[in-house]
């Protein structure tokens, strides 16, 4: 199976970003919905900025490149 190369980005936000937001937003006290996968980096950002020891406890989940795209391949 062929991967198209403009679809791998959704698939990579999609491997770890609805954990990681939801993490986020109890942790974090934020409203429902106001991490989205568009603000997701800015916040990211923001929060290693100011609650950087907070964030470094945290168990956010990253991809694997080579995994993901051997699942996707099967």
């Amino acid at each position: 199976m062929n991967v198209n190369k403009s679809y791998q980005p959704k698939l990579i936000l999609l491997c770890f970003l609805p954990s990681n937001i939801l993490l986020l937003t109890n942790t974090f006290n934020y409203p429902e919905t106001s991490i989205t996968d568009d603000n997701y980096d800015a916040v990211l950002s923001y929060l290693n900025q100011t609650e950087p020891v907070t964030l470094q406890g945290l168990q956010l989940e990253t991809c694997d490149m080579q995994t993901l795209l051997s699942e996707v391949n099967k």
